[in-house]
């Protein structure tokens, strides 16, 4: 039952109270952010997907530029060069939405043993979910210039040239159009929760019942369990059983 002093309702009630200045901070900090994980994204996206470089559009967002050559008609300014792509500041920001929902979840009791040092793991993690989840929608993009076809989850229209690059058949298709929607939808709301359960156990044991452990529980739980514990009688020895 929620009462007043339920667990639950304390929790909701820091973690809301700490969503409004961490949304603020967030929303002033987060271009500062991105740039600072823009040469690790163009890292794992030139692992990933046929990506050169990942710079900056000052105004627009992200300039990609891939290794797939135009082959526009002979005599254009494009023929020969490598294809590009603008993707907007949009995706950036909404990947990075979990920052915020995250902290507020950690600081909100109950709270984990090693709070500092949890937070900076769960921060680390967010870095390589970026960098993947980044990697997906400009994966949906490749598609759609690889294939001269309109996808409507990432380009809805068609690209003003054509590539030397073989087409993705469906299943590849399938996997950009699901990667895009499951990067910008799914992953900032959920990853939050998974991250917070998977380390926090208090946060298990309160919400899921599971994960319980001594360093889990509260001390004073803890020393009133050991209180009503039964005390094992020890076995007489022989001369206290002759006696």
């Amino acid at each position: 039952m929620i009462g007043v002093r339920s667990p639950l309702r304390h929790f909701a009630l820091v973690a809301a109270l700490a969503l409004v200045p961490l949304f603020a901070l967030w929303w002033l900090s987060v271009d500062a952010l991105t740039s600072a994980l823009r040469p690790p994204t163009a890292w794992v996206a030139a692992q990933l997907l046929p990506i050169t470089t990942i710079a900056a559009s000052p105004g627009k967002g992200w300039l990609v530029r891939t290794s797939i050559k135009v082959i526009s008609a002979d005599g254009t300014p494009e023929f020969g060069r490598s294809a590009s792509f603008i993707m907007a500041d949009y995706y950036w920001r909404r990947l990075t939405l979990a920052w915020p929902l995250l902290i507020a979840l950690m600081v909100a009791p109950p709270r984990p043993r090693h709070l500092v040092l949890r937070v900076g793991v769960a921060i680390a993690a967010l870095c390589l979910l970026f960098t993947v989840s980044a990697s997906a929608v400009a994966f949906c993009e490749v598609v759609a210039l690889a294939n001269h076809t309109a996808v409507p989850e990432c380009a809805i229209d068609f690209s003003s040239y054509v590539v030397d690059a073989p087409a993705y058949g469906p299943l590849a298709l399938f996997a950009a159009r699901f990667g895009f929607y499951g990067a910008l939808v799914f992953l900032p709301l959920a990853a939050p929760a998974i991250l917070w359960l998977a380390l926090n156990p208090r946060a298990r044991n309160l919400f899921l019942g599971f994960g319980r452990s001594p360093a889990a529980e509260p001390p004073q739980a803890r020393d009133q369990r050991a209180r009503h514990r039964p005390r094992r009688q020890r076995p007489r020895s022989k001369m206290q059983r002759r006696s």
